[in-house]
């Protein structure tokens, strides 16, 4: 496993997102990264499908559609399978695979929540197990406080791996005449463990989206995840502009274009710094 952050199983049922009268939905995407190295250029793949059920039918109600559950605070199951591949340079040989199921239950008519996910994480030899757990509270009409903790353990072969990353995250949604603006963001700070190495895991994101219609929404997202290694530092800082559209209740598209760096401080060794693109396409579909 490389050292990166847990790939949260709260994604399984956080991206299908867009919502309508109706109950199951199923998303499916595909995208890439491109680094440029001094040495060679590395591009990946990334694919993946979900499929998340409502307990109670989800309706618009003058809402966006990609909004409409979180506004009404619905209960949800999914289950999901992610992927990502190198495929330059040609010699590399590297497939990382995420599957699992996860759970995001309101507790009654309170004001609280609760969540919780396990999954499989698969990466050449290495074999892990993962799973998280979240409580959250509405602490506004249209506002979620989130707290996570996040769990994966496996080995590579003899070489034991264990990482911890506690989370917590903010989202509201304010109502401007006939839009709305979805705001909010988070913090993340962690540890790996990888045989004798221990490093430091930290992240901060903000985001912003303004949904013009109940159909249509753009916005962007700023992202900064640092590694602080033995011998290495990592920081990675990219911004996500996103764009989508619901040609109706049913079916839905979004987009997504990332720009960002990447800068390695190894000790004793020059600064290297390495720009990064990335796209991300996807679809919906709910019934």
């Amino acid at each position: 496993m490389n050292k990166q952050f847990i790939p949260a199983l709260a994604l399984l049922v956080a991206c299908g997102s867009a919502q309508a009268d109706f109950n199951l939905q199923v998303d499916g995407y595909f995208g890439g990264v491109e680094i440029d190295t001094d040495y060679t250029d590395i591009e990946t793949e990334n694919t993946g499908i979900s499929a998340i059920y409502y307990l109670d039918s989800v309706s618009i109600d003058g809402k966006p559609i990609r909004e409409a559950a979180f506004m009404g605070r619905q209960s949800k199951i999914g289950i999901g399978y992610m992927q990502d591949e190198i495929t330059k340079p040609s010699y590399a040989d590297f497939k990382s695979e995420l599957y699992g199921v996860a759970a995001d239950i309101r507790i009654g008519e309170s004001p609280f929540r609760v969540g919780g996910g396990y999954g499989r994480h698969t990466n050449g030899d290495y074999d892990g197990d993962v799973f998280d757990l979240t409580f959250g509270w509405h602490v506004a009409e249209l506002g979620l406080l989130s707290f996570t903790y996040s769990n994966e353990s496996g080995d590579y072969g003899r070489v034991d791996v264990d990482q911890d990353l506690f989370s917590v995250g903010y989202k509201q949604i304010i109502k401007l005449n006939n839009s709305h603006l979805s705001v909010g963001g988070g913090a993340s700070v962690g540890s790996v463990e990888e045989g004798l190495d221990d490093d430091d895991l930290s992240q901060v994101n903000g985001f912003v989206k303004w949904y013009v219609t109940e159909k249509f929404g753009f916005g962007g997202q700023l992202i900064v995840d640092s590694v602080d290694g033995r011998y290495e530092d990592i920081t990675t800082v990219q911004f996500v502009a996103n764009a989508s559209y619901d040609f109706n209740e049913l079916i839905g598209v979004s987009v997504e274009l990332g720009r960002g760096d990447i800068n390695y401080d190894e000790t004793g060794y020059e600064e290297i710094e390495e720009d990064l693109f990335s796209y991300k396409l996807a679809a919906q579909v709910r019934f």
